[in-house]
């Protein structure tokens, strides 16, 4: 399972430095992912994905603004989790009404993004029934109802699925307090 992360602003600039710092994070984590990019809010609501997990969202935005934006998202999509990107601190009561995870202020910092980023996935996971299984060298992200069994061999656990079979060299002890969770 990889996590569907849309980055909405009109701005390149702005856009380019929060997809880096987001892929940073993500590639750390060893964390799948597709990233998605919108210059604007009519373009994302014409092209909304199926799913979304976390949206970045401009406020200032031409002719619709990120906070109309969110507001026409949560008629249809009311997991996605919304964090606000905005240069202007005005907003940040009517985030509420929209139930925004957070509301970053511009210029964006690299560390802020990583702590927010990783905390909002942290709570995704857990309000989701999904797990979050770590090595040294990977993460893997499963809906737990679709974990058929798991079985250890030496020091790798295989992990098996409805559609995939996942092998991570974790313990069972590990992957079983994880369940248990």
């Amino acid at each position: 399972m990889s996590l569907e992360i849309i980055i909405c602003d009109d701005d390149f600039v702005h856009r380019s430095i929060l997809r880096d710092f987001l892929c940073k994070v993500l590639e750390e984590e060893f964390l799948e992912y597709n990233l998605l990019e919108f210059s604007s809010g009519e373009e994302l609501l014409e092209s909304y994905p199926k799913k979304a997990d976390i949206l970045f969202l401009d406020i200032q935005m031409n002719d619709l603004s990120g906070m109309d934006t969110a507001r026409k998202i949560r008629e249809f999509d009311s997991n996605v989790e919304i964090i606000f990107t905005t240069a202007i601190a005005q907003y940040v009561f009517e985030a509420y009404e929209v139930k925004a995870y957070r509301y970053l202020l511009k210029p964006l910092e690299y560390e802020e993004i990583k702590r927010q980023l990783k905390l909002c996935i942290s709570e995704y996971l857990n309000r989701h029934s999904i797990v979050s299984i770590e090595s040294r060298k990977e993460t893997i992200v499963l809906p737990v109802d679709e974990i058929l069994y798991a079985e250890v061999q030496r020091k790798e656990v295989t992990i098996y699925t409805k559609d995939k079979t996942y092998t991570i060299e974790v313990s069972m002890k590990k992957v079983e307090r994880k369940l248990l969770n």
